[in-house]
């Protein structure tokens, strides 16, 4: 019985392979759908299951296209019987979720070939501009696709060729340019016979093909500012950098494709540790740090490329892999990081370049910190590093930025001055410039970098140009350092320490000069008005050299301006005359200078009746020109809270521990008697 079943079943499996053969058998085999992408010519598109050659169709994504065009399709199927008529494809285009449609099922007809045997071929071509079929511009669709091979007789049916019903989908994201670059005449991008409906002005919408011998160049000097732009694949937009300065581009829509930005930087002297520094931030996105910005760093082309621990205080190498805080642990990876600055020195002049998206919105950092525990005094803490993300430069603090706990005063590296220069409200950072926040309360904290205010400089490093304040700058005689001290005039300021008004003092290599505030040291200092009675002491440390001066670089019209010198006893009109000379040492008093705006109470230095005496770091200064005198403090109830025999003339330190407030100094010998007031903080 179990033998006979089994023949049975064999008998019965013939007989459907037999019968299989009479009706016919079919199937699918080396199917494509031929494209024309952005008028780079015909490329094929395999559907089905037959990869011969080509890109598979399904799920394909074209990228955004200024133009789309199905130029042909080649459908290869078999049967065993001669009963197929011919055949078709169908298209349709929906919104990008696959179920809206703007295109409903078009049928495109065939030819056939019979290719010999059982096969055929299904052969069209044609032109079909998927981009004028009332498709919107800057939107995303999908094309959907599937063919069919027609039954003429034999009973079999039509055969499909549809992904099991799911059909075969493709994305695509169109763009309608206003003028798009042909490079018919050179790389320039201000040659108007470059481009096809002239010189995109600010506003419009570009379009660069990748099929040109020519790709436009943005130069130094040129400021572009565009709606939308695309970059296609294989073409590229070039922004030129040099001594100089740097090219600039603001596209305010949609942007596709990748840009080369160039970044000049200028050779360091490898024998000073102190030379050819800059901070340096990325434009685009995806921007690897190993390749050009790391050189092998022979003997003729060394470098260094740090970025900023702020939890440990150090700079961490990008050649640190073994010594935590290592590259890694900074960083997170080997590339830059949009947001962020880093500061670099190369051994020789380059031209170095950053490719890829340009960046174009906002850009949020949320990695700031402020750790007290690092440093010696907690008001210098809470410094982050940060960078333009944009090929163009931003406006600081311009109305678009929220500073939650974050100094109004951000600061840029000087490279010629190897110093730190604050930069108050929309003061410019140029693009690729690092710069740097201080968060000022909390341990972390975020900060967004808007897009809203980019805008055009021809800046190249930062270089300071700002108006009305009280600008100081101390410099080594030879000029081969310098430390700027700003003092800004702001109603709201007051007489204690404020972050939305100061900014506290960052050291670079060049000397330490700041002023001082509730015994903080401060690049920027605010005042409300001026007073004559007014003294802003201003520290110097020496950075090892001996011979330096102070200047004033900028002022306020009619204000007088004068510099007191408490090593030496004296008093320089800046206002007159705008550059002091002098020496320092190491080892000198920190607490060497004073800015005040009037002589009440501190007569002219060749008056030889005159009592100058202000407070600094509770020290009592007083320049006695009465040789053996007494001198006495009071309060201003009358009460005396401090004296002490002087026996000499000229400038005397005197211990001075009193609350803070408004007393009285009076110097009295047996022929006169002088008196001032001091304003204790």
């Amino acid at each position: 019985m179990k033998k006979i079943l089994f023949l049975t079943v064999l008998t019965f499996i013939g007989f459907l392979i037999q019968n299989n053969q009479l009706l016919g058998a079919t199937g699918w085999f080396q199917d494509y759908i031929i494209i024309n992408s952005n008028n780079i010519g015909d490329s094929y598109y395999w559907i089905g299951s037959d990869p011969s050659f080509g890109t598979e169709f399904n799920s394909h994504n074209f990228g955004t296209v200024s133009s789309l065009v199905i130029t042909g399709a080649d459908m290869r199927y078999w049967s065993d019987t001669q009963d197929r008529g011919g055949g078709s494809f169908y298209y349709k285009i929906t919104l990008q979720d696959g179920i809206t449609d703007i295109v409903g099922f078009t049928e495109v007809i065939w030819s056939q070939n019979h290719l010999g045997g059982n096969d055929y071929q299904g052969i069209w071509t044609g032109n079909i501009d998927l981009l004028t079929l009332g498709l919107e511009s800057n939107t995303s669709y999908k094309l959907h696709i599937y063919a069919k091979s027609w039954d003429t007789g034999s009973g079999q049916g039509d055969i499909y060729l549809s992904n099991g019903g799911a059909n075969y989908v493709a994305s695509f994201t169109t763009f309608n340019a206003d003028t798009e670059w042909d490079g018919s005449e050179s790389t320039s991008w201000s040659e108007v016979n470059n481009w096809s409906s002239g010189i995109p002005t600010s506003g419009q919408s570009i379009w660069i093909s990748n099929s040109l011998s020519n790709y436009p160049i943005i130069n130094t000097n040129e400021q572009v500012t565009l709606n939308n732009a695309v970059v296609s694949n294989n073409a590229s937009l070039t922004i030129k950098s040099d001594a100089t300065g740097t090219g600039s581009l603001i596209v305010n829509g949609t942007v596709s494709g990748d840009v080369t930005v160039e970044r000049y930087i200028a050779a360091a002297s490898w024998a000073s540790g102190t030379d050819g520094w800059h901070l340096l931030s990325s434009p685009v996105a995806s921007q690897a740090i190993s390749g050009v910005w790391t050189p092998d760093g022979n003997s003729s082309n060394n470098y260094d490329f740090y970025a900023w621990n702020e939890a440990n205080n150090i700079w961490v190498n990008h050649k640190n892999t073994t010594t935590s805080p290592t590259w890694t642990e900074t960083n997170g990876d080997n590339n830059f990081t949009a947001g962020r600055g880093y500061i670099v020195a190369y051994q020789a002049e380059s031209t170095n370049t950053f490719t890829g998206t340009p960046n174009k919105d906002d850009v949020l950092v949320n990695t700031l910190t402020r750790t007290t525990g690092a440093y010696v005094d907690a008001n210098d803490a809470g410094f982050n590093v940060l960078g333009n993300p944009f090929p163009s430069a931003i406006q600081w603090n311009d109305g678009n930025w929220t500073l939650t706990n974050i100094s109004t005063t951000a600061k840029l590296w000087n490279s010629g001055n190897k110093s730190y220069d604050d930069l108050g409200a929309s003061g410019i950072i140029p693009a690729h410039n690092g710069f740097v926040v201080q968060l000022t309360s909390g341990t972390t904290g975020s900060i967004t970098i808007p897009a809203a205010s980019r805008t055009h400089s021809a800046t190249n490093w930062y270089k300071t140009n700002e108006n009305q304040r009280i600008k100081l700058i101390a410099r080594e005689a030879d000029g081969s350092s310098a430390q700027s001290s700003n003092l800004v005039l702001n109603e709201q300021a007051t007489d204690s320490y404020d972050p939305i008004y100061d900014a506290i003092f960052l050291p670079g290599y060049a000397p330490h000069f700041y002023s001082m505030k509730e015994s903080k040291n401060l690049s920027t200092y605010a005042i409300s008005d001026f007073d004559e009675e007014m003294m802003i002491p201003y520290g110097f440390v020496s950075n090892g050299a001996t011979s330096f001066e102070i200047e004033l670089i900028e002022s306020i019209d009619n204000q007088p301006i004068f510099l007191t010198d408490n090593k030496t006893g004296t008093i320089h009109k800046l206002s007159e005359n705008p550059v002091y000379s002098f020496t320092a040492s190491e080892g000198d008093s920190p607490n060497r200078f004073l800015l005040h705006f009037g002589m009440v109470g501190l007569g002219e230095q060749e008056q030889a009746s005159t009592l100058q005496a202000y407070v600094v770091d509770n020290r009592l200064y007083v320049n006695n020109s009465l040789e053996q005198a007494q001198l006495a403090v009071y309060d201003l109830q009358g009460r005396l809270v401090a004296e002490q025999s002087l026996n000499t003339a000229g400038l005397q330190a005197l211990p001075l521990d009193l609350p803070a407030g408004v007393y009285i100094v009076r110097l009295n010998n047996a022929s006169e008697s002088r008196a001032v007031k001091i304003n204790v903080q």
